[in-house]
């Protein structure tokens, strides 16, 4: 049973290694993304974009981020580093931009995508009352069970790789205790 650390790490190396992520219909049109694809094109546009310039659109985002090598492969650091709000937001300044080289559609899900695991791990993982699921704010606590809830419908229904070939296993009901703790 992966942990919430393996799972970051699982979701980068299916990225890096140019396999597309396909999200449910449902949820794209839920929540009016415009595509349901994202891939790790968009973020290999920042990293180029950044080592251009001096100011930084995401100063964490490092080429070994998304093109790891053997040892990489295995650091949470740069998966956190791939999977941050600062890459989610060098995506949307993308769009902004109006940089030729991107699909717009597949930048901004790819940025919605980051975000949301970003924030999935950041709740699962943290180690402080002020982030962790806690009841000392009653709506923040539900808001935080629907999020959770909504992270293992996502995980349940990916795809990722191609039409023909699948690599994503569903999660179903071996997610992590982790993933599943708020539903309890």
């Amino acid at each position: 049973m992966p942990d919430v650390p393996h799972l970051l790490k699982n979701l980068r190396n299916h990225l890096t290694q140019g396999q597309e992520i396909t999200l449910p219909e449902d949820l794209a049109k839920k929540l009016k993304l415009p595509g349901r694809t994202l891939s790790v094109e968009p973020i290999k546009r920042v990293v180029e974009v950044d080592a251009k310039t001096d100011l930084k659109l995401a100063p964490h985002l490092k080429e070994a981020c998304v093109q790891p090598g053997h040892f990489e492969k295995m650091k949470v650091g740069l998966a956190f580093s791939l999977f941050s709000n600062d890459t989610a937001a060098a995506l949307r300044m993308l769009v902004q931009a109006k940089d030729d080289k991107i699909n717009n559609e597949d930048v901004l899900t790819t940025a919605w995508f980051v975000e949301t695991v970003f924030k999935w791990f950041k709740l699962i993982s943290s180690r402080t009352t002020k982030l962790a699921i806690n009841r000392f704010d009653e709506q923040q606590y539900k808001e935080t069970v629907t999020f959770s809830k909504d992270m293992i419908d996502l995980f349940e229904k990916i795809e990722i790789g191609t039409d023909t070939k699948k690599c994503w296993k569903k999660i179903g009901p071996h997610m992590p205790w982790a993933a599943r703790q708020p539903s309890l």
